[in-house]
């Protein structure tokens, strides 16, 4: 057993540590994206569960940010780092309100800006989207 051979179990985690650093590298993603971090989780699972309940359970169903977002407790910063992290790891997808009429302040206001400058005011988690918007 590893706990009667130190060095063994060292040699073993340093090698693991090393192919899984050479995966997240090939993956564009860092270790600690992988790991991720206890309040990353807690606040995508509080992104996922007010999604379903503002969508009432259902999946692919486009949600306004301006109504999920009021809903959260964590700051901006950490709801804008989780989405960043959902939509990286395709597990949350974004889009745009495509005519300017239905943009309202509260859409602007919530809306997630990309780093290209672009305003996402929509989320779905599950898939393809329906084209409803609860």
């Amino acid at each position: 057993p590893f706990s009667q051979q130190p060095e063994a179990l060292s040699e073993v985690l340093g090698l693991m540590l090393s192919r899984l650093s050479e995966w997240s590298e090939d993956q564009g993603t860092t270790l600690a994206e992988f790991f991720g971090s206890s309040s990353s989780f807690r606040t995508e699972k509080a992104i996922e569960n007010t999604y379903y309940e503002i969508s009432r359970g259902r999946k692919n169903v486009r949600v306004r940010l301006s109504e999920l977002r009021p809903k959260l407790t964590d700051s901006r910063s950490n709801v804008d780092a989780a989405l960043q992290s959902m939509m990286n790891h395709e597990r949350a997808t974004l889009y745009r309100l495509d005519k300017p009429k239905d943009i309202k302040a509260a859409d602007r206001q919530a809306a997630f800006t990309t780093r290209s400058g672009a305003e996402l005011h929509l989320i779905c988690l599950g898939g393809q989207p329906s084209w409803a918007v609860s």
